[in-house]
């Protein structure tokens, strides 16, 4: 009987099926490789560098989600209307006249901040010092960041996966350790923030083999005729308006945890948020193609078979991530002992995030179907209120219960927000449709 129900929930969407299922085995692989990463930092070099490590990497990347103006999923978007319509050579100096702008802007930014920064004494702060090192990164982050989304629009999603989830976090660890062997002299901050700098640039040239060199001709015939840039902020606003306050949302805890404790507790809880963020790996891997066959049904206005395909899907994460949770939490200990002993400590935040996060995951969705709908300015202003629950739920938690306070926090911030992104699809999207019938 359960096989006979699985089977009719996934004939009709097999190749979402197949495409996500080849994803989420990517996924896996590369949930292994980055939980290795953090254990070669951790054991090799402790909790507290790490700790200010990924506070830093935090602040950075919220600060190239900004910079990037919202034009990954813009990008995505475009990428995949213009697939059935133009060229790819079209295609891709659509690309590179859209990416140029980020790029530049980041090149611009960092500068001013490595002039500024160049002035004052960083080495007393851990925290600052990774920052000014990572900032030398800037603009080439946001190009690799940019050239996956195009990936993911021009329907070569697997490739952009195995590329982002894999080979740059192993590019990473060998870099550590070519380093480290190398470099016997060199501080534990130069070989975190070059290695992770170095293999985000092989990366990027790994995207550009990939597709035969074919987005470096597109961008040496590239004239600065080609760039609008009000049509491009226009359509990509409330991309950037929901991929701030996404990011902000995402680090709050962070942020929070660095008010009141150490590095080495923000190291316990980034273990314990990174492991739980695992369960999200279907969900991930379904929504890249979710998001394509999306705009086809919203071009369409087909909302009978978006309402009966997110309803079958979101019933196959119910399994799936449920799979996940119990996991986790059978082999928890083990699963923190690999990273240290003291790491043991963050066992019960591991079990309510998981919490958190599968809900996020089972509901996950949902938010799709609102960013690729015109309604996707509730999404930002649903991330802004969810920032503001969780600094408000986390401040005395956090300064009460320690990190387990933080992770309490976060759980009851994500079941708020995803009880409202389904009242979002639910009233504003299907009842909506439902009236235009």
């Amino acid at each position: 009987m359960f096989l006979n129900a699985a089977r009719s929930l996934i004939t009709p969407y097999l190749n979402i099926f197949k495409d996500s299922l080849w994803t989420l085995f990517l996924k896996i692989i590369s949930v292994a490789v980055k939980f290795y990463l953090i254990s070669v930092i951790t054991r090799r070099y402790g909790s507290d560098d790490y700790g200010a490590y990924v506070l830093a990497m935090s602040i950075f990347l919220l600060a190239n989600s900004f910079i990037r103006l919202g034009f990954d999923v813009y990008i995505q978007q475009f990428t995949k209307q213009l697939l059935e319509k133009y060229s790819g050579n079209y295609i891709r100096g659509k690309f590179v006249s859209v990416a140029i702008i980020p790029f530049f802007l980041g090149l611009i930014i960092s500068g001013i901040f490595v002039l500024i920064a160049s002035q004052f004494d960083f080495t007393k702060t851990l925290r600052l010092t990774y920052l000014y090192e990572l900032s030398f990164y800037t603009c080439i982050y946001s190009l690799f960041w940019l050239t996956t989304y195009f990936f993911r629009g021009y329907d070569k999603g697997k490739t952009s996966v195995l590329i982002l989830e894999v080979i740059q976090p192993i590019t990473n660890i060998i870099l550590i350790y070519v380093f480290s062997w190398f470099f016997i002299n060199a501080s534990t901050l130069k070989i975190l923030v070059h290695s992770f700098g170095i293999s985000i640039i092989f990366s990027l040239l790994i995207y550009f083999f990939s597709d035969k060199l074919a987005l470096i001709k597109a961008t040496i015939k590239f004239k600065i005729k080609d760039i609008d840039i009000n049509r491009d902020l226009t359509n990509s606003k409330d991309f950037l308006l929901v991929s701030i306050s996404a990011m902000i949302l995402a680090w709050t805890d962070t942020y929070v945890i660095a008010l009141f404790e150490s590095d080495s507790n923000i190291a316990l809880y980034q273990v314990a948020l990174k492991f739980s963020l695992f369960t999200l790996f279907p969900v991930s891997a379904m929504s890249i193609y979710f998001m394509n066959k999306m705009i086809q049904l919203r071009q369409s206005k087909n909302d009978k078979e978006i309402n009966h395909l997110l309803h079958s899907l979101t019933r196959v994460l119910v399994y799936t991530t449920t799979f996940i949770v119990v996991l986790i939490m059978v082999f928890s200990r083990e699963i923190l002992l690999f990273f240290g002993e003291e790491f043991l400590e963050a066992r019960t935040s591991l079990f309510v995030l998981c919490l958190a996060y599968g809900v996020a995951a089972i509901l996950g969705l949902y938010e799709t179907v609102i960013l690729v709908s015109e309604k996707k300015a509730y999404l930002a202003k649903l991330f802004v209120y969810m920032a503001i629950l969780n600094i408000c739920l986390n401040i005395p938690l956090t300064h009460f219960l320690s990190i387990e306070g933080t992770a309490v926090g976060t759980l009851l911030t994500v079941v708020f927000g995803k009880v409202m992104q389904v009242r979002i699809v639910q009233k504003q999207l299907i009842n909506e449709s439902a009236k235009r019938v």
